[in-house]
């Protein structure tokens, strides 16, 4: 008996030490060096300050010919760069835009990530500074992911006209246990809490305060929402859900 009570501490012990690493790599920032494009668009470097006073750094392309434009936000694990082919189509169909590399993210700032929290403080703070930079009328969003979480996760909705979000997560719950289940089968929900239950402690964000599923509903400009059949990180059966509550 004493052996067995010795074994099942000894795996409980060993369980939680690989979710505190897997935590750890969840919200580790993913940092890089980019360089300013060589292409035909009038890229202008751009730095600025987000919420904790984390620098932020991105591209303002501005189109003197139209008053309108669209912030795009890239996804988790990515910069700026991966946001950069949407920016030139954009830019040649009449918009000024502005990309920039989320906190923890390309050459942001930020020791961690909170998944869509503070990234859409963050978010607000971009469109205010994109409005003044390119005296802008109208503004949408386009956000992927990661992204697309911070262009939806506010009390008061962001000051935007529309609102593109793709593979976008329900609540942080379905994330993680989408996660869990697509490596570990079935078993991957038993270990859903020990994941979630970090957030606060980690981060000091409830998982209340990740559900884009219910802010989404705050929402009354245009809102499209997207996502793919064959997505296991964000099923169709989770997009359908956040677009049942627009």
């Amino acid at each position: 008996m004493k052996k067995l009570i010795v074994g099942v501490v000894a795996v409980l012990t060993l369980s939680l030490t690989v979710l505190y690493a897997v935590g750890t790599q969840l919200i580790r920032p993913t940092l890089s060096n980019i360089i300013k494009p060589e292409m035909s668009l009038p890229v202008e470097i751009i730095t600025f300050r987000g919420i904790d006073n984390i620098q932020l750094k991105g591209w303002l392309i501005r189109n003197s010919v139209s008053s309108a434009g669209v912030l795009l936000i890239h996804g988790n694990q990515s910069n700026r760069l991966s946001m950069l082919s949407r920016a030139k189509f954009l830019y040649q169909a009449g918009y000024s835009v502005m990309l920039f590399d989320l906190r923890a993210h390309g050459e942001s700032g930020g020791d961690y990530k909170t998944f869509g929290y503070l990234e859409a403080q963050d978010a607000k703070l971009a469109i205010r500074l994109f409005k003044q930079k390119a005296k802008l009328q109208t503004v949408g969003i386009i956000g992927t992911s990661l992204g697309g979480a911070a262009a939806v996760l506010n009390d008061v909705p962001l000051p935007v006209e529309a609102i593109v979000i793709e593979s976008v997560y329900p609540t942080i719950k379905k994330a993680i246990t989408n996660r869990l289940t697509a490596r570990m089968g079935e078993w991957g929900t038993y270990f859903e809490p020990l994941l979630t239950y970090q957030l606060p402690l980690r981060l000091g964000v409830k998982p209340s305060d990740l559900q884009p599923v219910k802010d989404i509903e705050n929402i009354t400009k245009p809102i499209l929402v997207i996502g793919g059949e064959k997505d296991t990180r964000t099923t169709l059966e989770d997009t359908q859900w956040l677009y049942k509550s627009t």
